[in-house]
């Protein structure tokens, strides 16, 4: 049985308010458009899924934008502290730990260690992890999470032809 995982990064934070720690950045104009949009293009996202978000301001934003509408969702939807500067090992460890049970696990994070995954999961050198970008990957299984283990399905701009 396979299942799916789907990482969503942040959408487009703002530096403009240089006292806050970059765990407070809010959302820039871009962004609270680009998390906007992305309600409108995460067609792939299940009822059923279980979605996990770092806690840092501006991926709750997103995820709070991105999931307007969708009470059922909204619901499932569970704050990850350890997705906050996670890196590759530690973001496999919460993939592997991920019960049988869960068919679609959504992740909403950040950089580099979203990107990171990407590459070691699906070895595609050619995808850069924008902003408000959306990823669908299948695996085997949770376990086996590993090197090349993930098939690349889908990935979503926030916003046609954006690049960054």
């Amino acid at each position: 049985m396979t299942c799916e995982l789907v990482l969503v990064r942040h959408a487009k934070s703002s530096w403009r308010h240089h006292m806050a720690s970059d765990y407070q950045r809010l959302l820039a104009k871009r962004g609270l458009r680009q998390a906007t949009l992305m309600a409108q293009r995460q067609a792939f996202i299940h009822e059923d899924a279980l979605l996990l978000c770092s806690p840092s301001v501006r991926t709750m934003q997103t995820a709070s934008l991105m999931l307007e509408g969708k009470p059922a969702l909204q619901a499932r939807l569970r704050l990850a502290p350890e997705l906050y500067e996670a890196t590759l090992p530690q973001l496999l460890k919460l993939i592997t730990a991920t019960p049988d049970s869960v068919q679609q696990l959504v992740l909403v994070g950040h950089n580099p260690g979203l990107a990171d995954l990407v590459l070691h999961l699906t070895d595609n050198e050619l995808i850069k992890f924008t902003t408000a970008m959306q990823i669908r990957i299948t695996l085997p299984n949770w376990h086996q999470a590993g090197n090349g283990a993930g098939v690349l399905t889908d990935v979503i701009y926030a916003e046609e032809g954006e690049i960054g």
